[in-house]
Protein backbone atom coordinates (compact mmCIF):
# COMPACT_ATOMS: atom_id res chain seq x y z
CA UNK A 1 0.00 0.00 0.00
CA UNK A 2 1.00 3.86 -0.52
CA UNK A 3 3.49 4.76 -3.17
CA UNK A 4 6.38 2.62 -4.67
CA UNK A 5 9.02 4.58 -5.77
CA UNK A 6 11.88 2.41 -7.33
CA UNK A 7 14.09 2.45 -10.73
CA UNK A 8 13.52 -1.64 -10.87
CA UNK A 9 11.11 -3.41 -9.49
CA UNK A 10 12.20 -7.29 -9.55
CA UNK A 11 9.02 -8.91 -10.53
CA UNK A 12 7.90 -11.16 -13.38
CA UNK A 13 4.68 -9.54 -14.19
CA UNK A 14 2.92 -6.41 -12.82
CA UNK A 15 -0.37 -7.27 -12.27
CA UNK A 16 -2.97 -3.91 -11.95
CA UNK A 17 -6.54 -4.94 -10.44
CA UNK A 18 -5.85 -8.75 -11.00
CA UNK A 19 -3.60 -11.06 -9.21
CA UNK A 20 -3.80 -13.26 -12.28
CA UNK A 21 -1.48 -11.81 -14.91
CA UNK A 22 -1.68 -13.24 -18.47
CA UNK A 23 1.14 -10.44 -19.74
CA UNK A 24 4.01 -9.03 -18.34
CA UNK A 25 1.96 -6.02 -16.92
CA UNK A 26 -1.72 -6.70 -16.83
CA UNK A 27 -3.99 -3.81 -16.08
CA UNK A 28 -7.89 -4.98 -15.83
CA UNK A 29 -11.10 -3.27 -14.67
CA UNK A 30 -14.77 -3.94 -14.56
CA UNK A 31 -15.61 -1.15 -16.97
CA UNK A 32 -13.51 1.63 -18.97
CA UNK A 33 -9.85 0.67 -18.95
CA UNK A 34 -6.86 3.45 -19.54
CA UNK A 35 -2.66 3.44 -19.55
CA UNK A 36 -1.57 6.89 -20.10
CA UNK A 37 1.99 8.12 -21.56
CA UNK A 38 1.71 11.68 -21.40
CA UNK A 39 4.49 14.73 -22.19
CA UNK A 40 3.68 18.30 -20.95
CA UNK A 41 6.05 19.40 -23.91
CA UNK A 42 7.62 17.22 -26.19
CA UNK A 43 6.13 13.69 -27.73
CA UNK A 44 4.60 10.56 -26.07
CA UNK A 45 5.14 7.40 -27.62
CA UNK A 46 5.34 3.79 -27.05
CA UNK A 47 7.70 1.90 -28.99
CA UNK A 48 8.11 -1.99 -29.29
CA UNK A 49 10.81 -3.88 -31.25
CA UNK A 50 13.57 -6.29 -31.36
CA UNK A 51 16.23 -3.26 -29.81
CA UNK A 52 17.23 -2.23 -26.63
CA UNK A 53 18.34 1.32 -27.55
CA UNK A 54 16.87 4.16 -30.29
CA UNK A 55 18.57 3.49 -33.21
CA UNK A 56 15.18 2.97 -34.81
CA UNK A 57 15.84 0.43 -37.16
CA UNK A 58 14.12 -2.51 -35.87
CA UNK A 59 11.23 -1.31 -34.03
CA UNK A 60 8.33 0.40 -34.07
CA UNK A 61 6.29 3.66 -32.79
CA UNK A 62 2.73 4.97 -31.63
CA UNK A 63 3.45 8.19 -31.12
CA UNK A 64 1.39 11.75 -30.69
CA UNK A 65 3.53 15.58 -30.46
CA UNK A 66 5.17 15.32 -33.68
CA UNK A 67 8.73 14.76 -34.78
CA UNK A 68 11.34 16.40 -36.94
CA UNK A 69 12.25 15.04 -40.15
CA UNK A 70 8.15 14.06 -40.93
CA UNK A 71 6.43 16.65 -42.71
CA UNK A 72 2.88 16.12 -41.71
CA UNK A 73 3.71 15.57 -38.20
CA UNK A 74 2.97 18.34 -36.17
CA UNK A 75 2.14 19.10 -32.38
CA UNK A 76 -0.87 17.74 -32.51
CA UNK A 77 -0.42 14.71 -34.94
CA UNK A 78 -0.84 10.72 -34.40
CA UNK A 79 2.19 8.95 -35.95
CA UNK A 80 2.23 5.32 -36.43
CA UNK A 81 5.88 4.58 -37.54
CA UNK A 82 7.91 1.21 -38.87
CA UNK A 83 11.01 1.98 -39.01
CA UNK A 84 11.86 -1.10 -39.99
CA UNK A 85 11.78 -2.44 -43.20
CA UNK A 86 9.00 -5.18 -43.63
CA UNK A 87 5.49 -4.86 -44.07
CA UNK A 88 3.23 -2.67 -42.06
CA UNK A 89 0.17 -4.89 -42.23
CA UNK A 90 -3.84 -4.69 -41.28
CA UNK A 91 -5.92 -8.10 -40.41
CA UNK A 92 -9.47 -8.15 -39.95
CA UNK A 93 -10.72 -11.10 -37.59
CA UNK A 94 -6.75 -12.08 -37.40
CA UNK A 95 -7.86 -15.49 -35.89
CA UNK A 96 -11.29 -16.13 -37.73
CA UNK A 97 -11.07 -14.87 -41.45
CA UNK A 98 -14.03 -16.40 -42.22
CA UNK A 99 -16.37 -15.26 -39.69
CA UNK A 100 -14.73 -11.66 -40.39
CA UNK A 101 -17.79 -8.97 -40.24
CA UNK A 102 -16.01 -5.35 -39.69
CA UNK A 103 -14.60 -3.09 -42.79
CA UNK A 104 -12.25 -0.49 -42.78
CA UNK A 105 -13.18 3.08 -42.14
CA UNK A 106 -11.70 6.56 -42.41
CA UNK A 107 -13.69 9.27 -40.49
CA UNK A 108 -13.94 12.95 -40.23
CA UNK A 109 -14.84 13.78 -36.67
CA UNK A 110 -16.92 11.49 -34.56
CA UNK A 111 -20.02 9.85 -35.63
CA UNK A 112 -20.06 12.90 -38.88
CA UNK A 113 -18.43 12.04 -42.40
CA UNK A 114 -16.74 8.86 -43.55
CA UNK A 115 -14.50 9.64 -46.21
CA UNK A 116 -13.39 6.43 -47.08
CA UNK A 117 -14.43 2.25 -46.62
CA UNK A 118 -12.33 -0.71 -47.11
CA UNK A 119 -14.57 -3.53 -47.02
CA UNK A 120 -13.46 -7.15 -45.42
CA UNK A 121 -14.63 -8.00 -49.21
CA UNK A 122 -11.69 -6.00 -50.57
CA UNK A 123 -13.93 -3.06 -52.48
CA UNK A 124 -12.84 0.16 -51.48
CA UNK A 125 -15.58 3.12 -51.29
CA UNK A 126 -14.12 6.78 -51.70
CA UNK A 127 -17.19 8.94 -50.53
CA UNK A 128 -19.23 5.64 -50.41
CA UNK A 129 -19.35 3.16 -47.39
CA UNK A 130 -20.82 0.48 -49.39
CA UNK A 131 -18.87 -0.03 -52.22
CA UNK A 132 -20.57 -2.11 -54.93
CA UNK A 133 -17.36 -2.44 -57.35
CA UNK A 134 -13.84 -2.99 -56.38
CA UNK A 135 -13.27 0.59 -56.60
CA UNK A 136 -16.25 2.86 -56.16
CA UNK A 137 -15.47 7.12 -56.20
CA UNK A 138 -18.55 9.22 -55.09
CA UNK A 139 -17.57 12.71 -56.47
CA UNK A 140 -14.88 13.39 -59.47
CA UNK A 141 -11.59 11.72 -60.23
CA UNK A 142 -8.32 13.33 -61.83
CA UNK A 143 -5.96 11.22 -63.53
CA UNK A 144 -2.90 12.45 -64.69
CA UNK A 145 -1.93 9.42 -66.37
CA UNK A 146 -2.91 6.32 -68.81
CA UNK A 147 -5.52 4.27 -67.96
CA UNK A 148 -6.00 0.76 -68.98
CA UNK A 149 -9.20 -1.08 -69.61
CA UNK A 150 -9.23 -4.46 -69.35
CA UNK A 151 -12.92 -5.09 -70.19
CA UNK A 152 -15.85 -2.75 -71.10
CA UNK A 153 -16.06 1.14 -70.58
CA UNK A 154 -19.01 2.23 -69.95
CA UNK A 155 -20.32 6.10 -69.60
CA UNK A 156 -23.29 6.88 -68.78
CA UNK A 157 -22.82 11.16 -69.13
CA UNK A 158 -20.78 12.35 -72.04
CA UNK A 159 -16.99 11.96 -73.83
CA UNK A 160 -15.21 15.40 -73.57
CA UNK A 161 -12.21 15.43 -75.28
CA UNK A 162 -10.30 13.73 -78.28
CA UNK A 163 -11.05 10.26 -78.83
CA UNK A 164 -8.06 8.20 -80.58
CA UNK A 165 -7.69 4.46 -81.57
CA UNK A 166 -10.62 2.50 -82.72
CA UNK A 167 -14.51 3.54 -81.88
CA UNK A 168 -16.56 0.84 -82.37
CA UNK A 169 -20.35 1.56 -82.11
CA UNK A 170 -23.37 3.17 -82.57
CA UNK A 171 -23.17 7.18 -82.02
CA UNK A 172 -26.98 8.72 -81.08
CA UNK A 173 -26.28 12.30 -80.21
CA UNK A 174 -24.47 14.63 -81.85
CA UNK A 175 -20.91 13.69 -83.02
CA UNK A 176 -18.25 16.43 -83.58
CA UNK A 177 -14.67 16.98 -84.58
CA UNK A 178 -12.44 15.51 -87.62
CA UNK A 179 -13.81 12.58 -88.92
CA UNK A 180 -11.50 12.27 -92.32
CA UNK A 181 -10.33 8.96 -92.80
CA UNK A 182 -7.06 7.73 -95.36
CA UNK A 183 -9.03 4.49 -96.12
CA UNK A 184 -11.91 3.63 -97.30
CA UNK A 185 -15.34 5.85 -96.87
CA UNK A 186 -16.97 7.93 -94.03
CA UNK A 187 -20.31 8.16 -94.15
CA UNK A 188 -22.12 10.72 -91.58
CA UNK A 189 -26.28 11.69 -90.98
Amino acid sequence: SGIVTATLIDTNSIGVGTISDAADIHVRKDFDCEIQVTSDNGVASVSVGREPGGANTNNAEFRYGGGSGFTYSSAQSLDILNYGTGNFNYHLSANNPGGVQGDFHWHKGSNNVRLMTLTNAGRLGIGVTQPTDELDVVGGVTVSGNIAVGNNLTVSGNIVGNVQGTLTGNVAGTLAGNTNTTVGISTLN
